[in-house]
C-alpha cells in the first residue's frame, strides 16, 4: 500500500502546484489583491486613505494607460508613470468617502509569454463629495505584463452598467 500512497501523493502534489502557480491563478490572485488594496471603506483613516496609491504602485507597470468611460475621460487623463498614479489614486482615496469593490467575478484570463489579458466584472461604488457616483456594475479589461517576476498592470479599460 506505501508504494502506491507515497507516488500518488507526490503526483496530487506536484498537480496541485502546478495549478497553484499556473499564470492563470497567479494572475487571479493578483487581480484580486489589487482589487482589495483598492477599496476604501468609510471608517478608513485619513493616514490609511493617503497610504492607498503608494500601497497601489506595487501592482502598476512603470507606465499605465488608462481608458476610461466617456463622462470621465477628460478628467481621469490617459498615460500616468506609477508614481503619477499612485499620487492620484491617494488624492481620490482622502476625497472620496468610499471605493466599494464586491462580488469579483472574472469573464476571462490569458496569457501569452510575459503578457496578459484579465477581464473580470464587480460591483462597484466610488462615492465621491459634490458628483455623481460610479454605482453600478463594471467590467474591467486589463493587460498585465511580467515584469523582473511580478504581473504589473500596464493598462485597463472599465465600461459602467446600472444593476439588474
Amino acid at each position: 500500500m506505501k508504494r502506491v500512497a507515497i507516488p500518488a501523493v507526490v503526483l496530487i502534489l506536484a498537480g496541485l502546484a502546478f495549478w497553484w502557480f499556473s499564470p492563470t491563478q497567479v494572475l487571479k490572485r493578483r487581480t484580486a489583491a489589487f482589487i482589495d488594496t483598492a477599496r476604501v471603506p468609510v471608517s478608513m483613516s485619513d493616514l490609511g486613505r493617503s497610504a492607498r496609491g503608494r500601497h497601489l504602485a506595487d501592482y502598476f507597470a512603470p507606465r499605465i494607460e488608462v481608458e476610461s468611460p466617456e463622462n470621465l475621460a477628460h478628467e481621469v487623463g490617459r498615460t500616468f508613470t506609477r508614481d503619477e498614479a499612485a499620487a492620484l489614486y491617494s488624492g481620490v482615496a482622502r476625497y472620496c468617502r468610499e471605493v466599494s469593490i464586491t462580488d469579483l467575478e472574472f469573464v476571462s484570463v490569458g496569457s501569452k509569454n510575459e503578457e496578459a489579458r484579465v477581464v473580470f466584472t464587480a460591483d462597484t461604488i466610488v462615492d465621491l463629495p459634490n458628483r455623481r457616483p460610479v454605482d453600478g456594475l463594471v467590467t474591467v479589461e486589463s493587460r498585465w505584463r511580467k515584469i523582473e517576476g511580478d504581473w504589473l498592470l500596464e493598462a485597463f479599460e472599465w465600461t459602467e452598467s446600472a444593476r439588474p
